[in-house]
């Protein structure tokens, strides 16, 4: 193990504010090279946050990480899903699931689960379909073997993420994930993620969108493209999507060494 790597196990074992629980150095380890090894070390340490902020103990298998191509979706187990609505201490028990079948299939499932709030026992109602959940004959051999039991889970999560949605919005259980068309439901934090790993500027063949505002060239007696950037890591700097405090209105940007210059 790198010191570097010795850094970054350290940093994530620190607990910090707003955190519900935390993981020792020994823990993070273990996590990274049995549970998320396929993860890239920016997505580890959006797990281990996702983790610590939610309460939930990847080791008691309450949370996973997948990778599906470049996507990382967070799954959380129902066993996860009643732990973070128990340790509120309001969460007051559900109704066993209702089923509309059609043959040996439920066509849809409904789960009510309750949560006391300001004394009184409040219901919420998930609402499972079958086409909408079913991940096909491929993939639903789980769901041909038990199909009441997956499509309640699915049920019972969307009710609990009604009562909880502080604690457990943003996060799906597995077999949410993927439905008749495969698609893939993408986790908040993922989300947050991509907004940063994603340049904030596109190149349009090496020179600035075609609304950009002219640049005073350093030598005024040359001529020179007003929508030429000037050039930064030998490449042309592009004009940011976004305002800076420091930088001012939409301020140039490299996305190499995201070094920003005033456009004033």
């Amino acid at each position: 193990m790198t010191e570097k790597e010795i850094v970054k196990y350290q940093q994530l074992a620190t607990k910090e504010s707003g955190d519900i629980v935390s993981f020792t150095e020994n823990q993070v380890v273990m996590i990274k090279e049995s549970i998320a090894s396929q993860l890239t070390w920016p997505e580890f340490s959006l797990f281990i946050a996702v983790a610590k902020k939610r309460g939930l103990d990847p080791l008691l298998g309450q949370i996973h990480a997948v990778k599906r191509g470049t996507k990382v979706v967070h799954q959380v187990a129902i066993d996860g899903y009643r732990s973070v609505a128990n340790r509120n201490g309001d969460y007051a028990g559900s109704d066993k699931p209702l089923f509309i079948m059609n043959g040996k299939k439920p066509e849809e499932a409904e789960v009510t689960v309750y949560k006391f709030v300001q004394g009184q026992r409040v219901p919420f109602v998930g609402v499972a379909y079958w086409d909408e959940y079913y991940p096909g004959d491929k993939q639903g051999h789980m769901w041909n073997k038990m199909p009441k039991t997956m499509l309640a889970k699915c049920a019972e999560s969307q009710a609990l993420r009604k009562a909880y949605p502080a604690d457990l919005s943003g996060l799906y259980i597995p077999e949410e994930i993927e439905n008749t068309s495969g698609t893939v439901i993408m986790s908040k934090a993922q989300e947050v993620l991509e907004a940063i790993q994603k340049p904030t500027v596109e190149f349009t063949n090496d020179y600035i969108e075609a609304d950009a505002e002219p640049v005073t060239p350093e030598d005024p007696t040359q001529e020179r493209n007003p929508n030429l950037a000037p050039l930064c890591c030998d490449k042309p700097m592009m004009i940011s999507k976004y305002d800076d405090k420091e930088y001012g209105v939409k301020p140039w940007y490299c996305v190499h060494c995201r070094s920003k210059i005033s456009r004033s």
